[in-house]
């Protein structure tokens, strides 16, 4: 049915019929008059757009008069210009004194690239437009240097990513950026906003650019933009895609036959009965042939739909875009769904030449409901079950239990049985009021809001058909969320230009109050499953209740100049004090200052213009803070611990936390420089950066001698520093008439380093933080091969191994007071470190063809430097070979391999794991489009038809030998390649 609505919606638009199309022709030329070839010659608010040919001609169907014509082209000023009754029009365009003129959001404003003394990064449109990114982030991934997103699982959703800009700046709180939704802090999942309404998305990454949001800039900002209404008749617009998800690069588990000799061989090492080592009800499935294929009998091809219509348009005084989306996605694991509806109304009103206001509107309704089956769970999940067991009845259900002789072992397919809808309802509204002075042009003040409010509601009900309901008579859950965001902002902003001089003031007091409400209600033990979770007091076990409540608080005062002496010097000055109501009584409130400067070189008299045309020095310092602990960390905490008096039950508390008066901001200095290179008016670009970050007062749980019965208190100690280059380059390999060829690539690199924690100089061997070294590292015993016959293993320090079993590299060499080695691993001093888990380098490639309408995209992706380690490679899969396994050789007296130890249960006693390089680059995205010419639909309304394919995810090309480099659970859902068709196109 949905499909043959959107049809039918298509059908409907294309015979909407407008006869006030017309054609206009013209010329291009520079300020010499010399014909410019390519220039993009588009209608505003719409796809449609040609360019101009060899001889600077061109020639566009416009839908009515009252089009407006953009003409832009790399390195020379863009203009617009109304066609109204003109048939023909030349155009001059005058060069860019650089060819950065284009604007980002920077926080409370907006400024020209070229403007820019900070640190920021923004993508282009290539990752925008066409893309059918679930979640809006996906856009940022390789795209802007210095960002680091991981995708950790795959799944319908696509929400499980982390984000990190220009490293890890904290050991325990968070690392995340602060995320700007239409200038208002953003707090709920990104998989909630609509991709389709999104306009352009900008990374502020040094302390200047940062320093604005003080309080949460020292992990950057990332500023999200969603699109606006222009001047102009209404135009309706349509975009959706369609496509199939496969799963890539599952490993080969056992069969049934297979696993049945690995426990063979397994048990037999031990020991065990050859009558004994198969349970009766495996030698049934195996005599039978039935074994069962988890994997794929819980996974499938996915689905994914996206479908979104806009309405935009506007006068002098009012201008307006309203969407609606829909996206529905099917993941590859059986009852993955992920259904998304939003309504957005965009809208800005000048009520007076001196009075605007404004909103910026979402409304959406996310469907999570079903449970997808257990993929990684070591007892009941699809990778690691026991292929030799039953999956349905002789009804064909699914079994309770699946292995009669394990009563343990649930059947996989049982979450898709339990009763689960998750609905989340969520409105996010920024509104302003912006009032100007007449009495002093350049001056206004504006009271800026913002409300987040965000409620989820989830009843789960497990009933007898599963392994945990069947047990429990039916267990019931339900489960209230209510987050709610409040922020009121009054800016005060001040712009003058006089002779050779401009300022830009802008002054900040704002608040905001974060709620957050959890009531979790459970109870089991039903008479019948009938009612699911609707018969909370029919529980023979009697419901219980949680309640959770947490307030946050934040108050901020900010100010900020931007001045600029002959558009050539340029000087950024911020300082913001922020409180925050989570720490102590004395350290609530931080100063976070920042200076940075800019000087554009190339304007100087004695620059000399040859290839390089544009040359910009910046540098930045400054101070940002990180307040990313729970609101009560500084308070001390209690414990419940129930106690017996007699026969009955008495609630009883413990301190288990010590309170902290003095706990405050963690601070991050950073200190930033770059250069900016244009070659070839302009036509090739080219940024440079580098930065040291250090941040001190770390927010970290400190041990403490326990005799009164705490061991933790959180406290400002400890520092790590960042150091980082970051360089991206973008331009024209090829710009002729029909064909052009422009790419867009970025590297970064950066080293992450522990330089203190508690202030004694040494190490924290237990949480794995080592003085020198990375925040997040492999701290283990090293693999060093496998012990073979003939090896001299009584006198080295494993003396009680046997051949087949794993050598232990022996860092230590350890001797004793006689000088003798001591024969025996230990665990202080023969753990070595073995790679870090953050990527060293990160980076990515964009390259678009066009040809005519034709266009070609391709984004590679890619990190190095990361290791971790490969679970596939241990086979210690329990004493009793319950489970599972990757499918592989292993070491025996015939074949005496150095790679895979015996199946000998002892022969990893050490735990050994094996570590490798994880370093990646990967095929994200090919899409191909093309543009249909407008003059093919006549006076149809429709117009801007673009169709195009996409294949995400082609390829991965890694060392790495488990399921994927970039995940940190190897047993989670596999990241999924996908075949997407899409169409967009304009009406009226």
């Amino acid at each position: 049915m949905k499909q043959f609505l959107t049809f039918f919606i298509f059908l409907f638009l294309i015979q909407f019929s407008s006869a006030q199309s017309k054609t206009v022709t013209g010329l291009v030329v520079d300020d010499q008059n010399i014909p410019l070839i390519g220039v993009n010659v588009i209608e505003i608010g719409t796809n449609n757009g040609v360019v101009t040919n060899f001889d600077g001609e061109y020639s566009i169907v416009v839908n009515s008069p009252s089009s407006v014509l953009s003409f832009s082209y790399l390195g020379f000023q863009t203009i617009e210009i109304p066609v109204e009754q003109q048939n023909t029009i030349k155009v001059t365009l005058t060069k860019n004194t650089s060819a950065l003129d284009e604007v980002v959001v920077v926080g409370y404003g907006t400024r020209k690239v070229s403007d820019l003394t900070g640190a920021v990064g923004s993508i282009s449109s290539n990752r925008l437009e066409n893309k059918p990114n679930a979640n809006v982030i996906q856009a940022l991934q390789g795209a802007v240097p210095g960002v680091n997103i991981t995708q950790n699982g795959g799944g319908a959703e696509q929400g499980n990513n982390s984000i990190l800009i220009r490293g890890r700046n904290s050991i325990t709180a968070g690392n995340g950026p602060l995320i700007v939704l239409d200038g208002v802090p953003y707090s709920g999942n990104l998989s909630d906003i609509n991709t389709q309404d999104v306009k352009s998305m900008t990374v502020l990454k040094d302390a200047s650019s940062t320093a604005i949001y003080g309080s949460r800039g020292a992990n950057g900002v990332i500023i999200i933009e969603t699109k606006k209404g222009q001047v102009g008749k209404v135009r309706i617009s349509y975009s959706g895609y369609y496509g199939v998800q496969e799963l890539t690069n599952l490993p080969e588990l056992y069969d049934g036959p297979g696993f049945a000799a690995f426990k063979d061989a397994r048990l037999a090492a031990e020991g065990l009965d050859p009558e004994n080592r198969l349970t009766p009800s495996e030698l049934e499935v195996l005599n039978a042939g039935e074994a069962v294929d988890w994997l794929d009998l819980t996974t499938r091809t996915g689905k994914r739909q996206d479908h979104n219509i806009a309405i935009s348009g506007g006068s002098d005084r009012t201008k307006y875009y309203v969407s609606l989306g829909y996206h529905d996605a099917e993941g590859v694991t059986l009852n993955d769904g992920f259904t998304r509806y939003s309504l957005r109304v965009n809208v800005n009103f000048d009520i007076t030449d001196n009075i605007k206001f404004g909103t910026a509107t979402q409304l959406s309704r996310i469907d999570r409901s079903g449970n997808n089956p257990n993929f990684g769970s070591q007892r009941n999940g699809a990778f690691r079950m026991n292929p030799l067991t039953t999956a349905f009845d002789e009804n064909g259900d699914p079994t309770v239990y699946p292995w009669p002789e394990d009563i343990f072992v649930w059947n996989p397919l049982a979450p898709t049985l339990e009763v689960n809808d998750d609905f989340n309802n969520k409105v996010f509204t920024n509104n302003y009021l912006q009032f100007s002075f007449p009495f002093l042009e350049g001056l206004s003040y504006k009271i800026n809001t913002g409300i987040e409010y965000d409620q989820r509601d989830i009843g789960e009900y497990e009933g007898r058909n599963t392994g945990s309901g069947f047990e429990t008579n039916g267990s019931a859950r339900i489960d209230f969320r209510k987050d709610e965001n409040y922020l009121i902002e009054n800016i005060l902003s001040y712009t003058k230009e006089f002779g050779d001089h401009s300022f830009d003031f802008t002054g900040l007091y704002s608040t905001q109050v974060i709620e957050n409400y959890r009531s979790v209600t459970e109870a089991s033990g039903f008479v019948s499953d009938a009612l699911t979770y609707y018969q909370m007091d029919n529980s023979t076990s009697g419901a219980v209740n949680d309640t959770d409540f947490e307030k946050t608080q934040l108050i901020s005062q900010m100010a900020r100049l931007n001045y600029g002496y002959l558009d050539r010097y340029l000087l950024t000055a911020t300082v913001r004090r922020d409180g925050y109501s989570g720490f102590g009584a004395d350290k609530k409130y931080g100063v976070f200052p920042s200076l940075a400067l800019g000087w554009i070189i190339s304007d100087e008299a004695f620059f000399k213009s040859g290839p390089v045309n544009y040359t910009k020095l910046r540098a930045s310092y400054g101070v940002n803070g990180n307040q990313a602990v729970g609101p009560y960390d500084n308070l001390a905490t209690l414990t419940t611990r129930p106690w017996v008096i007699g026969s009955a039950t008495a609630p009883g508390f413990f301190v288990d936390r010590l309170a902290n008066s003095e706990l405050g901001w963690e601070q991050t200095s950073t200190l930033n420089v770059g250069l900016d290179f244009g070659f070839l008016e302009n036509r090739f670009q080219l940024s440079a950066d580098a930065y040291i970050a250090r941040t001190k007062d770390l927010l970290l749980n400190r041990l403490v001698p326990s005799v009164n019965g705490v061991n933790r208190v959180i406290e400002n100690i400890g520092e790590v520093e960042n150091r980082g280059l970051e360089l991206v380059a973008q331009g024209f390999i090829i710009n002729g008439d029909k064909f052009t060829w422009n790419f867009k690539g970025n590297v970064a690199w950066n080293k992450n380093e522990i330089v203190s924690l508690f202030g004694d100089k040494q190490d924290d061997v237990a949480n794995q933080w080592f003085i020198g070294q990375p925040i997040r590292v492999n701290y283990d015993y090293a693999f060093d091969g496998i012990w073979q016959e003939g090896d001299n293993i009584e006198n080295s320090a494993q003396p009680d191994a046997q051949p087949g079993y794993i050598r232990v590299l022996d860092v230590a060499n350890d001797l004793d007071d006689e000088g003798n080695p001591i024969l025996a691993i230990d665990p202080a001093n023969d753990r070595i470190i073995q790679g870090q888990r953050d990527p060293k380098v990160v980076y990515g490639l964009e390259n678009t063809l066009n040809y005519g309408n034709l266009s070609l995209y391709v984004f590679l992706q890619g990190v190095g430097g990361v290791t971790k380690s490969n679970p596939y490679k241990d086979v210690a899969v329990g004493g009793d070979v319950r489970n599972n396994w990757i499918a592989q050789e292993f070491w025996t007296p015939e074949n005496p391999i150095n790679t895979y130890y015996s199946i000998d249960p002892e022969a990893n006693d050490f735990d050994v794991d094996f570590y490798e390089d994880a370093s990646f680059l990967r095929v994200r995205d090919i899409t191909l489009s093309y543009k249909f010419d407008n003059k093919l639909f006549g006076n149809s309304a429709l117009n801007g038809l673009q169709l195009y394919s996409t294949i995400r995810n082609l390829a991965t090309f890694t060392k790495y030998g488990a399921l994927d480099p970039e995940f940190n659970d190897q047993f989670d859902t596999p990241l999924q390649q996908e075949f997407i068709f899409g169409l967009k196109f304009n009406v009226l």
